[in-house]
């Protein structure tokens, strides 16, 4: 009987402990109840709205090929050899639309007189800091393009180029939206062999906006 003394004492401390406990926290959820509960006759203040995110291609610089969207008659001139002055005149239509909710912009061409159709998506890159371009046609060819809107206003060009084989030599081809105006524009193809100082115009194209 003597060692049992001991023992109740000590399992009469720790119930006596857990009460404690127990009484404190009920004690704090009551005194937290208690503060979030508004006063009679007042409301709770709404939870804050989170910010939402931002929608992805709305800044300035995704709006720089807007002037292309549309639909447009074209007149054309093809030069029949880059070492000749001869020139093949055409007529074709294009049609640009921006898909994707605004992040590309897709383009249909057609030359139906030459029985030649395209089609390319374009989209400004922000890890490249540059418009990508990518071509496909029936002539089984397939070009992909980098580059930047550079100037504003009357002055503006969109150029985007390549590295390529030109007339069996590495040169450089690319494509110059100018002279942009909202009916109209143009474009032109060139190519280089010197590295980019001189270019010459293979391909001229006026663009005129459908009405």
């Amino acid at each position: 009987m003597k060692r049992a003394i001991p023992f109740l004492a000590l399992t009469c401390l720790t119930l006596a402990g857990v009460a404690a406990l127990a009484g404190v926290s009920a004690a704090a959820a009551a005194n937290t109840a208690a503060q979030s509960t508004p006063p009679a006759g007042q409301t709770a203040a709404p939870a804050p709205t989170p910010t939402p995110e931002p929608k992805p291609c709305t800044g300035p610089e995704y709006r720089q090929l807007d002037f292309w969207i549309g639909d447009w008659d074209l007149t054309h001139r093809q030069r029949v050899a880059r070492d000749k002055d001869q020139w093949q005149d055409g007529k074709a239509t294009n049609s640009i639309r921006p898909i994707l909710d605004g992040c590309v912009i897709e383009e249909h061409f057609s030359d139906a007189g030459q029985g030649f159709v395209g089609q390319s998506v374009s989209m400004y890159n922000p890890a490249l800091k540059k418009w990508q371009q990518t071509w496909v046609d029936n002539s089984n060819e397939y070009l992909d393009f980098t580059g930047n809107f550079t100037g504003s206003g009357a002055d503006g060009k969109m150029i985007l180029s390549r590295p390529a084989k030109v007339q069996g030599k590495d040169g450089f081809q690319r494509m110059v939206f100018r002279d942009i105006k909202p009916d109209s524009f143009d474009w032109d193809w060139e190519n280089s062999i010197d590295g980019g100082k001189t270019w010459v115009t293979m391909w001229k194209i006026h663009y005129n906006r459908r009405k």
